[in-house]
């Protein structure tokens, strides 16, 4: 990925999730991306 765009991400409030909340959004993503035919990544941000 460019530096630019990695860069902006670090300005985010990512989520500090445990081990199996990282888990069960992984299976959400396959799960999306298997019945919507896309190829994405969820992030998740604290509020």
């Amino acid at each position: 990925m460019q530096q630019q765009y990695l860069d902006s991400l670090k300005a985010l409030n990512f989520a500090d999730l445990s081990e199996e909340q990282e888990r069960h959004l992984r299976d959400l993503e396959k799960k999306f991306n298997s019945e919507f035919g896309k190829e994405v990544y969820f992030m998740v941000m604290e509020k």
